[in-house]
This record gives structure tokens, sequence and C-alpha cells, in this order.
């Protein structure tokens, strides 16, 4: 049985983009090892949380760095919202389903709202972007593959 690491974005990017590296994106799940089974449950679960969820906007914060100083990582800050915050709970329930291996460190309270620069090339200062979908990314051979895009429809 192959364990793959998963896990559930909002893609700032196309998907055309997928590689070794993750495309420009917000992380709403740390990435965890799955089977293709649990991976399959977990997008089925993530579904079925997001089945009520309406389209909405994040807002570009102030410019960080996280990680250790002497390797630091240059981030985006997003404008904490009641949208986003629920979209990663949704997520992570939804990730909760089908496994108790989830990192904690940077969940729930902790959780960090964030997009990673790729060199150069990231989310600006007040840059608005309308989040329309969920994706799950999975690794194969060393390659992000789009698992699921789940489009955000929900009825108000």
């Amino acid at each position: 049985m192959s364990l793959e690491k998963t896990y559930a974005l909002i893609n700032l990017e196309s998907t055309d983009n997928l590689g070794e590296k993750s495309p420009l994106h917000v992380t709403l799940t740390p990435p965890v090892q799955l089977s293709d089974e649990a991976a399959g449950s977990f997008v089925h679960s993530l579904e079925n949380e997001l089945a009520s969820v309406r389209p909405f906007t994040i807002v570009g914060g102030e410019e960080d760095q996280f990680g250790p100083h002497e390797t630091p990582v240059r981030v985006r800050k997003l404008v904490r919202s009641a949208e986003i915050l629920d979209l990663h709970m949704r997520a992570l329930h939804a990730l909760a389903d089908v496994t108790d291996a989830v990192d904690m460190t940077y969940v729930g309270k902790n959780y960090r709202p964030h997009s990673t620069y790729l060199g150069d090339y990231g989310l600006e200062e007040h840059e608005t972007r309308l989040v329309r979908a969920v994706e799950v990314l999975r690794k194969f051979g060393g390659k992000w593959t789009s698992l699921a895009q789940i489009s955000l429809e929900g009825e108000a």
C-alpha cells in the first residue's frame, strides 16, 4: 500500500503549474501521508463539508517570514476573516474523518492563513482573490497532482 502526501488548499494559480513544488496557494490542511483509499475518503468528506460554502474574497495582508531564522520562508499573510477560518476548520474536520495523523502545530486556533512566495512571485498586500474552489493535491512520483477540485457553490 502506497502512502502519499495529500492536502487541501486554495490554488491561486492555474492547475497547469503543478510539478515538484506546489503552486502559489493558501494551505487549508497540513500535508499528511494517506493511502489511496483514505485520500478518496478525504475528498468525499471534504465535498460534504463544503456543500454549503459560498465563494468569498481573500485579501493579502502584510509580508512576513516563517520558519527558523537561518532559513526563513517569505510569506504574505492573509487578512483574517470568518470565511477563511471557517473554510480551514471544515477542511480540517474532513481530514480528521480519515486520519488522526495531523500535525496540530499550525491548525485550529494556531492557523495563520498565508501564501508562500514562489521566488519573487506572490500575493501582494491588499490584493484580492475570489475563492471559488478548494483543491486537493497529492504527490505522485515526486510531483504534485490535482486529485480533486471542489467548487464552492453553497446556498445563502
